[in-house]
């Protein structure tokens, strides 16, 4: 079973791409079809046995009670109702929050919830990003639509990323959530400092379950020869990373800057934070800084020659201190346990993969605070990643809302509150598998704690990803709490609050030669101060 973390964190788009995004948004009657489908094809996949692979490395073998079997009804509950759960697509064969409905459904009969997705499980593996991008696309139209008309009747689930958050908070469309965290969770329950980030105007409209962090690994030897001391780094602003890039450059012309091949507008989203103030509604993208910004990312080599085009787009980051090991001259473990299961598309990964300079990585961060106690022998980090100004990006891919349309606000609570909750068992089984209930850092202090606590005692993450390791038994676990307050101690900014649109700017610029640096920054002048005004 495929177990990489599924989530698009960097979409490709191009002319195909903008014409799904007509094709889909031009005819309401089509958006229909098209949403009527994908709910088909979830329900049907509800009730498909998940496939097996008795050879996987991470099959644990069948009999373990599945979570909703370990729950006992609620003596007396009064709890009834129906809910419904709105989200693009889970990252796995059964999503974490669907797990988490079925313990709840458990624990209280009463209750049915339902949920829905755009597009399932094996339909996303399926896609293309141009399809991907168009679907999700598609998707957030309708709940902007459903929720500016009054209509939104369901939670919200990973629902930020198309979607002015700030603007409807303002508004009034998203509820704040702010009086019943207030009401049922001790003041020190989750991560403050994440939780504030995620706020508007003080308003808690959007609630991570989990978080992540952008990070970057360095070929440690190139750090070493362009003059940087490893160990001397705690976090790396964009600008410095294109700078040693330039540096490396004159040692290799022919590096590129990421591992797995990232497109060249890979660090906007994190470094746009730096030209947009949601508190004004004032952005400065036609500033010289972000002109250079432009014109720096833009010498940088991306190309794969030797690797499918195709895959790398659905995988788009990646961490392997194999590949490093390879390129420099050293003979891979052909009998490691990973090289005996692995996808032929991860050894190619890493046998053909063309000389880079850093690896980066907003998607695993959780185990990067544990590598830095079993730090790679040719990958120096984790380091933060920030952007220019010294933000740290935060991210989540599992959050929830309430539409203030809905009707069933304080049953939607409930389960909301279940979900971020103190839990006995972090880890999720299934079908033979198991996996953590988030998919990163659980912004529960506590459920962290206790995957930590589990992950140092030699048991590791619940789920696998390819080149990175899961065995950090006898981690310092104080030390891994510590360093987490740390990352959390700088500015954070919600990447996915400043998500204005300006792709078709940036494919004219980085992939199409159409505009220069100073027009696309003009271009994208202009329709951010459309976009801050909504």
């Amino acid at each position: 079973m495929d177990k990489v973390k599924l989530k698009n964190k960097v979409i490709s788009f191009s002319m195909v791409m903008l014409c799904f995004v007509l094709l889909f948004t031009a005819c309401q009657t089509d958006q229909d079809a098209l949403y009527s489908e994908a709910i088909s094809q979830i329900e049907a996949e509800a009730t498909a046995e998940p496939s097996i692979d008795p050879n996987d490395p991470g099959y644990l073998g069948l009999g373990t009670p599945a979570p909703e079997d370990r729950a006992t009804p609620i003596p007396g509950d009064d709890l009834s109702g129906e809910l419904t759960i709105q989200g693009y697509s889970p990252v796995n064969w059964e999503s974490n929050v669907q797990t988490l409905a079925n313990e709840f459904r458990k624990l209280h009969p009463e209750v049915n919830i339902t949920i829905q997705y755009e597009v399932g499980y094996d339909e996303y593996k399926r896609l293309s990003n141009q399809e991907r991008a168009a679907r999700e696309n598609s998707f957030y139209s309708r709940l902007r639509t459903e929720m500016a008309a009054g209509e939104a009747d369901y939670i919200l689930f990973d629902s930020g990323s198309g979607t002015n958050l700030t603007a409807f908070s303002r508004s009034g469309i998203l509820e704040d959530l702010s009086p019943y965290i207030e009401k049922d969770f001790e003041e020190d329950a989750f991560y403050t400092p994440v939780l504030e980030a995620f706020q508007v105007d003080g308003k808690q409209t959007m609630l991570p379950m989990a978080f992540s962090y952008y990070s970057i690994y360095f070929d440690r030897d190139l750090l070493n020869q362009i003059g940087v001391d490893p160990d001397s780094i705690e976090s790396v602003t964009t600008t410095q990373l294109l700078d040693w890039y330039d540096q490396a450059r004159e040692i290799n012309p022919e590096l590129r800057l990421f591992y797995s091949g990232p497109d060249k507008d890979y660090l906007f989203p994190l470094e746009r934070t730096a030209f947009m103030d949601l508190n004004t509604g004032e952005s400065s993208f036609d500033s010289p800084e972000f002109v250079d910004f432009l014109s720096h990312t833009s010498r940088i080599l991306n190309e794969e020659p030797n690797l499918d085009s195709d895959g790398i787009g659905r995988i788009k980051i990646g961490l392997a201190d194999d590949a490093l090991t390879f390129q420099s001259g050293k003979e891979l473990d052909q009998e490691a346990k990973f090289w005996e299961n692995a996808d032929p598309f991860w050894v190619s990964m890493i046998e053909d993969v063309m000389p880079f300079f850093a690896v980066p990585d907003d998607a695993m961060s959780e185990r990067g605070l544990f590598i830095k106690q079993y730090p790679f022998d040719n990958l120096a980090g984790p380091y933060l990643l920030t952007n220019s100004k010294g933000d740290v990006g935060v991210m989540s891919y599992e959050t929830f809302a309430i539409p203030s349309s809905m009707e069933e606000k304080e049953l939607a609570w409930e389960f909301i509150k279940y979900c971020m909750g103190d839990r006995e068992e972090t880890r999720f089984i299934q079908a033979g598998y198991q996996w953590d209930y988030t998919w990163n850092i659980p912004t529960n202090r506590a459920n962290w704690k206790q995957i930590v606590q589990r992950v140092s005692g030699g048991i590791g993450f619940g789920t696998s990803n390819a080149g990175v390791s899961s065995n950090f038994n006898g981690a310092d676990v104080d030390q891994v709490l510590a360093d987490l307050d740390e990352v959390l101690s700088y500015p954070l900014v919600p990447v996915d609050y400043y998500n204005v649109d300006v792709q078709d700017y940036l494919d004219e610029f980085y992939k199409n030669g159409l505009t220069t640096a100073e027009e696309c920054a003009q271009k994208i002048q202009g329709r951010a101060e459309i976009w801050l005004q909504e």
